[in-house]
């Protein structure tokens, strides 16, 4: 069996070229991943442990009488929260939103995607004013 000897700057630069090519693969993957997170594919409870780690285990929700579906949720003291999580979209069945005492700013037009919302507590947060398409919402009290 013959060896080849390969000069030092050699073997660096093949293994260079290796960590920019694994580096390169990792990127792509992560892109992909970023891009294929749909919400709307996932299921509620999926969706309460992605809000609970994200806003510290600050989120309750109750369920529906046949513990189907998620007819509550509500998120108090997560001071990161500066927007409704999008993710509360794919909570079709939602009748009561709480978000309290964050740093929410302003109704997003999605809250229109509720129909059987009831009621939307937002104390504590720095909303100016209401939105002209809160009126779509027409079980809201």
């Amino acid at each position: 069996m013959i060896h080849k000897k390969a000069s030092i700057s050699t073997v660096q630069r093949k293994l260079a070229i290796a960590k920019y090519f694994y580096y390169f693969i990792i990127s792509v993957v992560i892109i992909l991943l970023i891009g294929c997170t749909n919400y709307k594919d996932m299921e509620e409870q999926e969706i309460i442990e992605i809000l609970r780690e994200q806003y510290d285990g600050s989120v309750y929700f109750e369920l529906d009488n046949n513990n189907e579906h998620i007819t509550l949720i509500e998120i108090e003291k997560a001071t990161s929260l500066e927007e409704f999580p999008k993710e509360i979209q794919v909570l079709k069945k939602l009748e009561e939103i709480k978000i309290l005492n964050c740093n929410v700013t302003e109704i997003p037009e999605f809250i229109t995607e509720f129909p059987e919302l009831k009621a939307l507590w937002l104390e504590g947060n720095p909303i100016k004013e209401i939105p002209s398409f809160i009126t779509k919402c027409h079980k809201l009290n």
